[in-house]
């Protein structure tokens, strides 16, 4: 009866809603599964339900269709593990029961997840400002790039570029950020010590730091080379000599 039960609600899930929307994990191709076995949709609909809230909508598609073993209508599955989605790529390892015999599968899936992105509509260099005519909002797959919906920025006006994006690249939060704790170029304090004794100065960033510890490179007022330093907070860094 439990089996029963999953692969009914797999298959509620995969109809048209109710209310006229479209489900949200669906066959990228339905004709060329329709030939899947009962205990086959039950293991896709285990993929749905481990990634359905990372993204607003998704596509899958069986990678070697072709494979018999998976029309086996007698087949019981004792035991299963999913994989991690990486680059649009997902695999099922499951141990089913069937003909008195135990089989041992693993099954691949190609997954689109799609979610609604910010993206670039040029290419944009390090440390620029993001402005609102630099993006454009889409949906697209986004499982591709390893993103999920929790790491896509939703708001990037007037953030950071964190590191150079080329034109149609999604905004993530692994890209920009609010602004860094020392900008380059900008005239910060610097605590320099030695051996015990603690000076300040003022100096340069040559570089930019986005963090506390982070390690930047700064030109002391009144020194003639320049010297690794250690973002300590806003504007001020810290030299040991």
């Amino acid at each position: 009866m439990k089996h029963l039960a999953m692969i009914l609600l797999f298959i509620s899930a995969s109809s048209i809603a109710a209310d006229g929307k479209p489900p949200l994990c669906q066959a990228e191709n339905a004709d060329s599964n329709k030939h899947l076995s009962p205990v086959f949709l039950e293991m896709v609909g285990m993929v749905c339900d481990k990634w359905k809230t990372r993204f607003e909508k998704i596509t899958w598609q069986l990678m070697g269709n072709g494979d018999k073993k998976i029309q086996d209508v007698n087949k019981k599955i004792i035991s299963y593990e999913i994989g991690e989605l990486k680059n649009g790529r997902i695999w099922i390892r499951a141990d089913s029961f069937s003909g008195g015999k135990l089989q041992k599968e693993i099954f691949w899936f190609r997954i689109k997840g799609f979610a609604t992105v910010w993206s670039t509509k040029r290419d944009i260099s390090v440390n620029s400002v993001l402005a609102k005519e630099d993006l454009i909002l889409q949906t697209t797959d986004v499982s591709v790039e390893n993103l999920t919906q929790d790491q896509i920025v939703t708001d990037p006006v007037g953030m950071f570029v964190r590191k150079s994006l080329r034109r149609g690249a999604i905004i993530s939060k692994a890209s920009v950020s609010g602004p860094p704790l020392i900008q380059q170029n900008q005239q910060i304090g610097v605590l320099i010590e030695n051996s015990g004794l603690q000076i300040t100065a003022k100096g340069k960033a040559l570089s930019t730091g986005w963090n506390v510890g982070d390690a930047i490179t700064v030109l002391v007022n009144g020194a003639s080379k320049r010297t690794e330093a250690i973002v300590a907070k806003r504007g001020w860094a810290n030299v040991s000599i």
